[in-house]
């Protein structure tokens, strides 16, 4: 097991014009400290030193309106395991800037984003393993990661098969039924879908899977749409809201770390 390495990351959008910012953990041999991320406390290394190596790229998208904090046992236990996990902030669909909310542009630069992410990773970090990328997301960032690992929808096309892993997080996948595409999708395709998930998401979940040969779906008993964000603080649970809330007997961190424990087991074939 390793320490938590961490720094921040600017990818640049010639594009559109502007920086996609990203929070990196990765495998690390210095000592961790008590980080404060706004409202959040983490023990990393900030800045630390990159154990020796090379290691499996993750870059995991975030749901509408959110934040790549909220991700962070996740991203922490997948760098401590031997990944480096990238999370971009994506643009003008974060807590900060929710213009591009409901707008198709939103859909079409999420996965281009996330491209451009694992391309300036894989070219820039000599810590990270060149052709050896796994994808993650939740909420439309699930329908980002789908994107990026091969699939295409009417705002996103993708021109070649694609054979990394992909997990999806209570994914969104309304956004492929007209022009979904999925036979460029080569690669294993893990859904963890909460079973207080309305019911078009769970429809939309047999639709998928119908759709993909290597697919392997998993529904979290009492789980909610928001059950894999990371706990909030008590201070700030009122003002996030329905976020911040379970079931009674639904336990949120305990459910993470299997999380943690089940992403490391799906991911290990990168490793190879």
């Amino acid at each position: 097991m390793f320490q938590l390495g961490f720094q921040t990351l600017d990818v640049r959008d010639e594009q559109l014009d502007l920086n996609i910012t990203c929070n990196l953990f990765y495998p690390s041999i210095s000592e961790e400290h008590s980080y404060q991320a706004g409202p959040f406390t983490i023990r990393l290394a900030e800045g630390g030193t990159p154990a020796p190596g090379d290691f499996p790229l993750i870059v995991i998208s975030h749901g509408s309106g959110g934040s790549n904090w909220v991700y962070r046992e996740l991203a922490a236990g997948l760098a401590k395991a031997g990944f480096v996990v990238c999370l971009p902030l994506h643009p003008f669909n974060n807590r900060f800037d929710n213009g591009w909310s409901v707008k198709p542009d939103n859909l079409k630069h999420r996965p281009r984003h996330l491209g451009l992410v694992a391309q300036y990773c894989q070219q820039n970090l000599p810590f990270v393993t060149p052709g050896k990328v796994g994808w993650a997301g939740h909420s439309v960032g699930g329908y980002s990661a789908l994107c990026a690992g091969g699939a295409q929808s009417q705002w996103f096309t993708n021109g070649s098969n694609c054979y990394d892993p992909i997990m999806l997080m209570a994914p969104s996948l309304s956004c492929f039924l007209e022009g979904g595409e999925f036979s460029k999708v080569q690669g294993s395709v893990w859904v963890v879908q909460g079973d207080l998930d309305t019911d078009e998401d769970g429809q939309m979940l047999h639709w998928l899977t119908a759709q993909l040969s290597k697919i392997t779906t998993d529904l979290v008993t009492d789980a909610n749409h928001y059950s894999f964000l990371s706990p909030f603080p008590k201070a700030l649970a009122h003002r996030v809201g329905v976020a911040s809330k379970d079931v009674i007997g639904f336990d949120r961190p305990e459910f993470l770390r299997r999380l943690v424990h089940q992403s490391v087991s799906f991911f290990e074939e990168l490793k190879t």
